[in-house]
């Protein structure tokens, strides 16, 4: 289920350079879409990072529904916190074969509704075998879009409670922004959105802005 995070007296910066965070105390609620902004290099992607602990704070705690995140083990953040980056990483393996790498024991029927509910549906009419068409993975026929909402998908089939969008909105044209809007606005009445982002959508319905 949607569980909030939080984090509390948060410092962290790379070593040799200046703070990213410095005694921040962030709350992203359970069931909302919380975006936080800034330019590049402002810290936004590092804190993925340190919520699936590749990075460790040098001061604060960093918690997942009232849980410190040092008592949880790497592997189940991972299951809990799904990521979906920039880079929308598409296998040259039937469209089935790519969703059930999030969740390897899925039916059919699960992998259709996590594809409709990703706003799949017209995407997936045009495949000329359905779920056993075998994906390009340089992106050939699929925008850019689309593969991110394959991404997603991902993570609606595996019911990750967390979802994490790095520069969602990147690289994708008016049509595509809008669509997406709709899928986030959607998955949050049963994930706790982040989005780490310079920009937003006005489609979309912001709960949290820092």
């Amino acid at each position: 289920q949607s569980v909030a995070i939080e984090l509390s007296s948060l410092t962290f910066g790379y070593p040799g350079g200046r703070r990213l965070y410095n005694r921040a105390h962030l709350l992203i609620p359970a069931n909302s879409v919380t975006i936080i902004g800034g330019e590049s290099g402002s810290g936004k992607s590092t804190l993925i990072n340190l919520l699936l602990r590749l990075y460790a704070p040098q001061e604060g705690v960093i918690s997942i529904g009232g849980i410190d995140i040092r008592r949880i083990s790497r592997t189940e953040l991972r299951r809990k916190v799904g990521v979906v980056t920039q880079n929308h990483f598409i296998f040259q393996e039937t469209l089935r074969d790519n969703l059930l790498i999030a969740q390897p024991d899925a039916s059919d029927q699960q992998i259709l509704q996590a594809l409709e509910r990703a706003q799949l549906k017209e995407f997936l009419a045009r495949l000329p075998q359905g779920i056993e068409t075998v994906m390009d993975p340089r992106g050939i026929g699929a925008s850019t879009g689309e593969r991110q909402r394959i991404c997603i998908a991902r993570l609606l089939l595996r019911e990750s409670p967390i979802m994490v969008l790095d520069e969602p909105w990147s690289n994708l044209d008016d049509r595509a922004r809008k669509l997406l809007a709709e899928v986030i606005n959607a998955c949050k009445s049963t994930a706790t959105i982040l989005i780490l982002t310079h920009e937003r959508h006005p489609a979309l319905a912001v709960d949290r802005l820092y």
